[in-house]
């Protein structure tokens, strides 16, 4: 079998669906080595221009073989011409006039042969094939009278071949380095110079017998003229002959959307693109102008848009939005030139003035556009019109505020379009699942839209002021006057959206009221604004689009209330009844809305909190939901990440989690001072009382493993939490002026801050709160989610519960950390359902969060607590520190853990916490070392987590300002301390020299240290003096780093506290490392001596500061 037999057999096997799949692996590997194979070329071209014709997959693959070889330089120059010629002879006797070889070669065909012609011409037509244009136009007809009508398929192919040209050489689309760019450059200048003139031509020829000729032919033509205008002189196509064809083919009357798939549409729609494309050329904006003009362009916009297919069938299904897109581009184009020329410097005056004569008359065409129907036609055109606007801004800027009457008058108009957009067109609804795509379209478009809007209020804020003002004005009069059935839904939304977005422009830098007056005529128009709707019956609209957007708008402007306290009633009693819809896109938000409405007017609720909260007591029963309640199209990819992964938890319970705003803004109502005491615990009571109930009812069933009772208890846990936080954001808040009173008194000392306080028979119903979730924890333990809903409520009830929380804190962290008694409980109600292995990194670093504060707020009161937890807990980091991470997100949880960890141990030793000796005491003794040797072994990984490395050596630092005695005073440390030098680096130490001290760096004598942890001292010496040479030196560390920089300095800053506690004993030590190290005595000298002077710096400065 020869080598052409052989390629041919081989891509039948590869394209055979039905073949050996071992043989196909056989055939593609054979085609991938002809690839390769420098020689192969011959037989494949030899395939491709064979008579009869192969297969069409096996020409294809034989024309890139040969295509490798072009480009890939396999062949010389004789190659390279013996391919031209077999090509060309098989061009000419397949599409010549009157050939005889069969039809021509479809359409795939054809564009592999312009590719691999378009190869040679690189290759040939700067030198050994000049003629490579005229050879095709030849062939497409051998006059100008001839082409395209006398040899349609060749002209076709002529015309394949310019536009793969122009890909190769011209395509700005196309990545190319600096070597084929300045070869495209290249060859781009010959063509100019030698064919750009007939191509041109040939273009006019083909155009001048346009309704004689085929479509397709006039079609590929004016494509082909479209690219290659970009990069040929200007000229060569516009000129009065061809913008009569142009003009010609691009009105033509009949061509309709029936037939939008028609010749005759597709060549019209054709010759529009060729009108963009000229009009797009890069030029100075005064032959741009000039261009304009000559091509006659607002009669040819005005012409397109009064056809019937877009004027008399404008509202009609009829209406043919394809043509309609494309006149917009073709207006977007011209009227971004022309406001360019426009705001050019160097643009002569009577340009100019030929520039504003071009935009009085494109502007009713682009608003024409921008006010269309269909939002992609207007999506087109908003380009030209942002260009437009922000030129008039700065003309206004550059002139104080004055604009010329003909574009002042443009305003109006434009704004009109603008809002006309913003409406809801008549065929559309809302809050149906199936239109999520097109609204998410629609709210795009609107803010586009109303970033035109801004830039109009920042021109002439007048206008856009009394515009908005008219726009809800007139639509709340009618409302008001006809009722519900006067105004439809649309209008309505319309003016509370543009109501919503008019404080970008009246209150967002200064808000909308100063000293409870408005900050700006805007402010006041706004505010005028929102009296009217709260004063209007909008709340009670029936529609759900309305529902929500008043909630927001009121949340919005929720100043608007906090100084008009007579609108509250009214807006209150709306939210109550709209957060009962049942509408899906309006329940849940409306709940969340509900929340951040009452939050800030909770001090003026008191006299109807107890209303309020009964009002909404049918929203706070408590219905778990779970994955198969659903219809089974849920999104996986939606699930929450951030909470457990547990069987029969359902992280997508979208309606409770909305559910606790709920929650949250009663507490919120009842806390303020206004409601009294009793009704406080009454209010909570109602609450809680039913919660209580439902865990009581579902605790058997959760400790038999029951999914939704188990869901039930989350979600009660969950609402007490979040109830807790409610009351605790108001106390917190009046608490913050009594805090203040006693910081400066505070300042100085290790008193705890202020805490919020409730009245004891509140306190009373979250102490029961918390007995109630530490019983539920205590049986459900090993599930992750129930302890991370208990999590989750301890850090919100310990700030409602204050010091009574220390009481129970034990059994909060046992059953937290799975410890013995959650163990057992568990174990002992467990009943088949599955035992969890214990709380994982995340977890473990929540709960390392909440003890520090926990330790920042009762300081000394938390000794007795840590005594008893501290050794089990920690037994459980350490667990968790040393599991190996099995993933990206294990290993990013345990960094978590690693530093709340070092955060959790600086929190204990931190000056005045009261606690710093819990770690050493001798209950947890038994730990401490494993404390010491994570610390150590966290800052050598520093190249790895540079953030917990400096943790634990600040960690350290503490350890030896705590335990490491009172600072060493050295003689002359008060006229030291004057200079008030700062310590730094040990780098930095060694290289300043000896500041006074001998060269051979004699350790002063000092006193021996008198650590208030005995033994400590030499105890800190053995272990943390090495680290600051140890950690510098390990693999990876790199301290030009940021990080690793921090690391250092923090190091410096442990060299300095040992040296100032432990004196002289330190610094011998140092000796001793610097030695082993390998330093010479001179060094060792420079760099004790340092240090020494350092001790002594700050060691004055402690004193005299003391």
């Amino acid at each position: 079998m020869d080598v052409e037999a052989q390629i041919e057999s081989a891509v039948q096997i590869a394209w055979n669906p039905s073949a050996d799949q071992s043989l196909k692996q056989q055939a593609f590997t054979f085609l991938n080595g002809l690839r390769q194979d420098p020689t192969c070329w011959q037989a494949c071209l030899a395939l491709f221009t064979r008579f009869p014709r192969s297969l069409d997959v096996v020409r294809h693959v034989s024309l890139e073989v040969v295509n490798n070889a072009i480009v890939g330089n396999h062949l010389e120059p004789a190659g390279l011409a013996y391919v031209r010629d077999a090509l060309m002879n098989y061009i000419r006797t397949v599409y010549a006039a009157g050939g005889q070889a069969g039809p021509p070669d479809d359409a795939h065909i054809q564009n592999k042969l312009a590719q691999t012609m378009t190869y040679l011409f690189d290759a040939l037509y700067a030198s050994g094939w000049e003629s490579f244009f005229d050879d095709f136009r030849a062939l497409a007809g051998e006059s100008a009278e001839s082409i395209g009508v006398g040899n349609p398929a060749a002209t076709v192919l002529y015309l394949r071949l310019l536009s793969s040209v122009h890909d190769e050489i011209a395509d700005v689309l196309v990545p190319r380095d600096a070597a084929n760019q300045r070869r495209a450059n290249e060859l781009k200048d010959l063509v100019r110079a030698r064919d750009a003139p007939k191509i041109a031509a040939s273009w006019r020829e083909i155009l001048a017998k346009w309704r004689q000729e085929e479509p397709a032919v006039v079609e590929s033509c004016l494509k082909t003229l479209s690219r290659w205008v970009s990069w040929i002189d200007i000229s060569l196509v516009v000129g009065d002959e061809m913008l009569g064809y142009l003009l010609d083919i691009a009105g033509q009357q009949g061509v309709g959307p029936s037939s939008s798939d028609s010749p005759q549409t597709r060549v019209r729609d054709a010759a529009i693109d060729t009108f963009t494309e000229i009009v797009s050329k890069k030029m100075k904006p005064a032959d741009k102008i000039s261009l304009i003009v000559f091509l006659r362009l607002p009669t040819v916009v005005h012409t397109l848009l009064q056809m019937p297919a877009l004027e008399a069938q404008r509202f009609t299904s009829d209406y043919d939005t394809d043509l309609a897109e494309k006149v917009a581009r073709l207006v977007n184009a011209t009227v971004t030139d022309v406001v360019r020329a426009l705001e050019a410097a160097d643009t002569p005056d009577d340009t100019r003035r030929v520039a504003d004569d071009l935009m009085q008359a494109f502007v009713p065409n682009l608003l024409r556009l921008l006010s269309d129907e269909y939002d992609e036609i207007c999506s087109t055109v908003i380009h030209a019109v942002t260009d437009l606007l922000n030129a008039l801004r700065r003309i206004v800027s550059r002139s104080g505020g004055a604009l010329s009457p003909q574009y002042a008058a443009l305003l109006p108009s434009i704004l009109e379009a603008i809002i006309s957009k913003m409406k809801y067109d008549e065929t559309s609804s809302w809050g149906e699942e199936d239109d999520e795509t097109d609204e998410a379209e629609f709210q795009d478009l609107r803010r586009r839209l109303d970033v035109l809007q801004q830039i109009i209020a920042s021109i002439d804020p007048s206008l856009y002021i009394d515009t908005m003002s008219r726009i809800v004005g007139t639509t709340l009069a009618q409302l008001n006057q006809g009722g519900f059935d006067r105004v439809d839904w649309r209008e309505l939304e319309l003016a509370l959206h543009e109501t919503f977005i008019f404080g970008d422009f009246a209150a967002k830098r200064e808000g909308m009221y100063a000293k409870q007056e408005p900050t700006s005529a805007a402010s006041a128009r706004l505010i005028e604004m929102m009296r009217q709707i709260v004063e209007s019956d909008v709340g009670n609209y029936p529609h759900p689009a309305i529902h929500l957007l008043y909630m927001d708008t009121c949340v919005r402007y929720i100043a608007f209330f906090e100084n008009n306290a007579s609108a509250i009633p009214k807006a209150l009693e709306n939210f109550v009844r709209l957060i009962h819809v049942t509408h899906i896109k309006v329940r849940c938000r409306s709940w969340y809305l509900f929340q951040r409405f009452v939050k800030p007017l909770r001090n003026q609720l008191g006299d109807v909190a107890k209303t309020v909260i009964q009002a909404i007591a049918d929203l706070l029963v408590i219905k778990a939901e779970l994955p198969s309640d659903r219809d089974g199209d849920g999104d996986d990819d939606s699930e929450d990440k951030s909470q457990p992964t547990d069987p029969g938890y359902n992280p997508n319970d979208e309606t409770f989690m909305s559910q606790l705003y709920l929650f949250e803004a009663v507490g919120n109502i009842a806390a303020p001072a206004a409601v009294s005491a009793p009704d406080k615990v009454l209010i909570a009571s109602s609450v809680i009382g039913p919660i209580f109930e439902d865990m009581s009812r579902n605790l058997d069933p959760a400790k038999a493993g029951d999914e939704r009772a188990l869901n039930q208890i989350h979600h009660d846990i969950m609402a007490l939490g979040t109830l807790a936080k409610g009351f605790a954001d108001a106390l917190q808040t009046t608490s913050l002026s009594s805090s203040s009173t006693t910081s400066a008194a505070n300042a100085g000392g290790s008193a705890p801050p202020p805490q919020p306080q409730l009245p004891d028979e509140l306190a009373a119903q979250f102490d029961r709160c918390s007995e109630a979730i530490l019983v539920a924890l205590q049986d459900l333990a090993r599930f992750p989610f129930i302890r991370g809903a208990a999590r989750f409520a301890f850090s919100r009830l310990q700030t409602v519960m204050g010091p009574r929380v220390l009481a129970q804190l034990p059994r909060w962290i046992d059953g937290l950390i799975m410890g013995p008694s959650a163990i057992a409980a568990s174990s002992a109600g467990e009943d088949g359902a599955g035992r969890s292995a214990g709380p994982d990194s995340t977890e473990l670093a929540a709960l390392l969060r909440t003890l520090v504060q926990l330790v920042y707020a009762f300081r000394e009161s938390m000794r007795s607590v840590l005594e008893e937890l501290l050794t089990g807990l920690l037994e459980r980091v350490f667990e968790a520190l040393a599991a190996v991470p099995q993933g990206t997100d294990d290993a990013l949880a345990g960094q978590e853990l690693r530093r709340e960890y070092v955060g959790f141990l600086g929190a204990l030793l931190a000056p005045g916490s009261g606690v710093e000796f819990v770690l050493v005491s001798e209950r947890n003794q038994a730990s401490f070392d494993r404390v010491v040797a994570s610390l150590v072994h966290f800052a050598k990984s520093a190249p790895g987590d540079a953030a917990a490395a400096k943790g634990a050596v600040g960690v350290m630092k503490g350890m030896v300002g705590a335990w490491g005695g009172p600072v060493i005073l050295l003689p002359g440390g008060a006229s030291a301390a004057k200079a008030k030098e700062e310590p730094t680096s040990p780098t930095t130490a060694a290289t300043n020299g000896t500041n006074g001290v001998g060269a051979a760096g004699d350790v002063p004598r000092t006193p021996d240290p008198q650590p208030w942890l005995p033994g400590f001292d030499a105890f800190a010496v053995a272990r943390f003096a090495p680290l600051p040479f140890e950690v510098p030196a390990s693999a990876g560390f790199k301290a030009s780093d940021a990080q690793s920089r921090a690391v250092l300095a923090e190091l410096a800053a442990l060299q300095v506290e040992m040296a100032r506690r432990f004196g002289a004993a330190y610094l011998v030590r140092v000796r001793e490392l610097l030695g082993e190290l390998g330093v010479g005595e001179e060094g060792v000298g420079v760099y004790v001596g340092r240090w020494a002077k350092v001790v002594e710096r700050r060691n004055g400065y402690g004193k005299e500061a003391a």
